[in-house]
């Protein structure tokens, strides 16, 4: 007996030193649970108008979220693998027959009784890796892309795509080609988009960035079911033949003194088409302006930033006899009827007008699944624009605070009936406390208000009782665990 463990523990180490060295995994991820209370809610992402009414109770309720980031491979090549899975508790199972009013589990649910839905979501499955004998590498699949403009234009898309890195410095390079849609015809009916970028960093202080994005949307030229601008209200009321977008943009950052100064614009320019008795074709001709200063003040931190967002008046857009479209097409367009948020803009923190860190229910006016005005920052062609202030601070080694405010306003109105004159969509308060439990464990603290604006609150209504006026004064109050690991 003692002679075979011994044998057997020699064959092992024989084993073990003479296999090949193993590719390392890393495990990433969070989970994070909040404890809602609001009176804010917007049904869907096609939405016309918020349906919480004065008489209207407030919502109560839970949701939860884990994402697990698999990473996997050697110096020269890894696999990733993201996964998420998301619901509210209480909210549908595949147990049988489910409750009266709960049509079964699906994407985001599953936190019923006998929780067993499948749900799980596939964030990213790609794969990384260095070209040899050259400082390139590239990245191939379905992954997350952000752009150069914090989201805008596109936040975390996720797309089928292959990128092309290249680091000579002082500057960094990416080539990219992504899939959109595929319709599987042999014509020219997919979705595709280009992307070039060239950041130039002079200094360890400045950042200046040059980029270059084409969206070639073909989808309406065949009997494909590719999503684009079709059927939406973004280019009007008709299915798209074809929309051909090129995007030239700049974006900087710059260190001065204890202040950080940075920004990005955008101009857009091409042809789309429509069907509207007959084909009828436009030219887009819109535009993207930022600028953001961050600067440390006593013992936090301040930021103030701006962005306007080109677009006009509704009635300027008739079906017929179109003038230029003048508000940027963005990848929150491409819905294709789902709630895909593949836009956001988060990083002036607001709660209620952009949905900054939603979840399940992603309730906000602009920018965010299910969202009162679409998830596309062009508002429907009427534009945006924007300003926010925010002060955060840490008062011990476990305890921050922050303060935020911010106004929107539509660029251009929605027609010239009564009531959709008007372009204020709203004012935003926040604030927050985050207490550190533990290493990667936080809980928080959060409170939200918003004074919604005409633009927000009266289209799309038509009651005649006064109590069934949308709210003007909506508020959000929750409390959340998050885990980082």
């Amino acid at each position: 007996m003692r002679k075979g463990l011994v044998l057997l523990l020699a064959i092992a180490l024989v084993v073990a030193f003479s296999a090949p060295a193993m590719a390392d995994l890393k495990v990433t991820g969070f989970y994070r649970a909040k404890a809602m209370l609001t009176n804010f809610y917007s049904p869907s992402a096609t939405a016309t108008t918020l349906v919480q009414h004065k008489n209207d109770q407030s919502a109560a309720y839970v949701e939860q979220r884990m994402r697990i980031k698999f990473d996997m491979g050697t110096e020269v090549a890894r696999a990733i693998l993201h996964l998420e899975s998301d619901m509210n508790w209480g909210m549908n199972s595949n147990d049988g027959a489910p409750l009266a009013g709960n049509p079964g589990a699906a994407r985001n649910q599953g936190g019923a009784l006998s929780a067993d839905a499948v749900q799980l979501e596939t964030k990213e499955a790609y794969v990384w890796f260095r070209i040899p004998d050259t400082s390139f590498t590239s990245t191939v699949g379905m992954q997350m892309v952000s752009d150069h403009y914090a989201g805008i234009f596109a936040n975390n898309a996720r797309m089928a795509s292959i990128f092309v890195n290249a680091e000579l410095e002082p500057t960094k390079i990416k080539l990219g080609w992504a899939k959109l849609y595929e319709n599987q015809t042999r014509q020219s009916d997919d979705v595709t988009m280009y992307l070039a970028s060239a950041q130039f960093a002079p200094s360890k202080d400045t950042n200046v960035g040059v980029n270059f994005y084409w969206l070639k949307d073909d989808n309406g030229r065949g009997a494909g079911v590719g999503s684009g601008l079709a059927g939406s209200a973004n280019v009007g009321a008709y299915a798209d033949r074809y929309v051909d977008v090129y995007m030239p943009g700049v974006n900087f950052s710059m260190n001065a003194g204890p202040a950080k100064i940075s920004g990005f614009g955008f101009y857009q320019f091409g042809r789309a088409s429509e069907v509207a008795n007959g084909v009828e074709s436009f030219s887009i001709r819109a535009f993207a302006l930022d600028l953001r200063a961050d600067l440390k003040a006593g013992p936090g931190n301040f930021f103030v930033e701006g962005f306007y967002i080109s677009g006009d008046h509704t009635y300027k857009r008739p079906p017929s006899n179109r003038s230029n479209y003048r508000s940027p097409v963005t990848l929150g367009d491409y819905t294709n009827g789902l709630a895909n948020a593949n836009s956001g803009f988060t990083r002036t923190r607001m709660y209620f007008l952009f949905g900054f860190e939603n979840q399940n229910v992603n309730q906000c006016v602009i920018g965010c699944s299910t969202s009162a005005l679409g998830q596309s920052y062009g508002n429907q062609g009427n534009g945006l624009w924007h300003v926010a202030g925010g002060y955060s601070q840490k008062f011990t080694d476990k305890l921050k605070g922050e303060f935020n405010l911010g106004y929107a306003s539509a660029v251009g109105r929605r027609g010239g009936a009564a009531g959709y004159s008007r372009r204020g969509i709203g004012l935003e308060a926040n604030v927050r406390a985050d207490y550190n439990i533990s290493k990667g464990l936080d809980f928080s603290l959060i409170g939200s208000y918003l004074n919604a604006g005409n633009f927000l609150t009266r289209y799309g209504w038509a009651g005649t009782d006064a109590n069934e006026r949308p709210e003007r004064n909506y508020y959000m109050l929750a409390s959340r665990l998050n885990f980082s690991f």
